[in-house]
């Protein structure tokens, strides 16, 4: 019998994005190129630099963050749940879109989102099916 994914899941995931966010935060606000948006890419170009290297990295029992990239101002990462050996409720993609989105909120990752930057969370299951995608954006802390 599977174990129900749970409220553990939803934290545990928001939380490690908002560490690894961190130094996306950090890139992003150095005063490094000439526009904002340059600014940001540049940041987000870093992180994915120094994050692919370590992954796949276990987040919790059931979540494994497996990529991340960049595209322009909007920062992907990817993961993967555990839906072999866990139920994956119907809500999760709205519970971890809450959860993700209030601690994103309360971090630096705010500074970035308030010039523009854009954290998107996709999440599948464990053969690849899509459980759910959602954007983290300034006006989403409002």
């Amino acid at each position: 019998m599977k174990k129900v994914l749970g409220t553990v899941l939803v934290v545990a995931v928001s939380g490690i994005a908002a560490v690894i966010s961190k130094k996306v935060v950090d890139w992003a606000m150095a005063p490094r190129a000439s526009s904002v948006a340059s600014q940001i890419e540049e940041g987000f170009r870093r992180a994915e630099a120094q994050l692919r290297p370590t992954l796949p990295e276990k987040i919790d029992v059931a979540t494994t963050l497996i990529d991340a990239a960049y595209s322009g101002v909007v920062m992907t990462y990817y993961y993967r749940v555990d839906s072999d050996n866990y139920d994956v409720l119907p809500t999760f993609i709205q519970l971890v879109r809450k959860s993700t989105t209030e601690a994103a909120c309360k971090t630096e990752m705010k500074k970035t989102m308030n010039v523009g930057g854009i954290f998107r969370y996709n999440y599948s299951d464990s053969h690849s099916k899509p459980l759910g995608t959602f954007d983290v954006k300034a006006v989403d802390c409002e």
